[in-house]
């Protein structure tokens, strides 16, 4: 993905935090802050994983194996 493009993408983002997210990012309450911080991370990293060349970009470095064994799933 382009800079230009990634620029996009996050002010798109940006454009879109709810009124209450804007308001905690400014408290002085740390707690508040921090809600604010990880929906506003979280919708970052949603908008970019749509983002049909952030997917085609992470294809081209895969990531490390994962070799944890599964655990076995109790109902």
């Amino acid at each position: 993905m382009r800079q230009d493009q990634l620029l996009h993408e996050v002010a798109a983002v940006l454009q879109r935090v709810p009124q209450w997210a804007r308001i905690d990012m400014a408290s002085p309450d740390a707690l508040l802050r921090a809600r604010a911080e990880d929906t506003l991370a979280a919708m970052i990293v949603a908008a970019l994983t749509e983002s049909s060349e952030w997917i085609a970009d992470r294809r081209a470095y895969p990531p490390p194996p994962f070799d944890h064994p599964s655990l076995p799933l109790e109902g």
